[in-house]
């Protein structure tokens, strides 16, 4: 159990523990006010096998949570993934240093070309 603000206690189970089998997973969508990255560090299991992953970042609630965007980032980069912004029919590699809005939601996908082949969006190259 966690508390949350007010004093609610609620249940807290793993993603893996949540979504077992082997079956791929096409998208994952995580938007749970800040603790997203409690959510990655349960779920190794389930991101070995998801193609896409729909995150929001918040620097106004990571810091709630004691952590930052880079530490969300980095997470879901070492899981193997490629971190990007979307524009219409675009997206836009970012690293784990990416400063965001308040709120912004991202993508993040094993395979950008596969991604790009599967979704008819189109890779904008990286600035040098």
């Amino acid at each position: 159990m966690n508390r949350i603000d007010g004093g609610l206690q609620v249940p807290v189970k793993r993603l893996d523990d949540l979504v077992a089998g082997a079956e791929p997973i096409a998208l994952l969508k995580v938007d749970v006010e800040g603790y997203e990255k409690q959510v990655f560090e349960g779920a190794p299991a389930v991101l070995k096998r998801t193609r896409c992953v729909h995150l929001e970042v918040s620097t106004l609630h990571f810091p709630r949570f004691g952590y930052t965007t880079r530490d969300l980032l980095k997470l879901v980069r070492d899981a193997g993934f490629a971190l990007f912004r979307l524009a219409p029919r675009q997206f836009m590699p970012i690293t784990v240093d990416f400063e965001t809005a308040p709120f912004e939601n991202l993508v993040a996908v094993p395979d950008a070309d596969e991604f790009a082949r599967r979704t008819g969006w189109s890779q904008v190259p990286r600035c040098a």
